[in-house]
């Protein structure tokens, strides 16, 4: 998927310990208005 792809490289780039591709895949939700969501522990990301 490449919302999780995208949220993985930013999530990377800003936590200190970022998840896996893995973890992030399943807890990645779908906003209704069509965009990818996943919270951090500091920050949340939208792809």
């Amino acid at each position: 998927m490449q919302a999780t792809k995208e949220i993985f490289d930013l999530q990377k780039s800003m936590e200190a310990r970022p998840l896996s591709i893995a973890t992030i895949y399943k807890k990645v939700r779908k906003l209704p208005n069509g965009n990818w969501h996943l919270t951090g522990r500091g920050y949340d990301y939208t792809a």
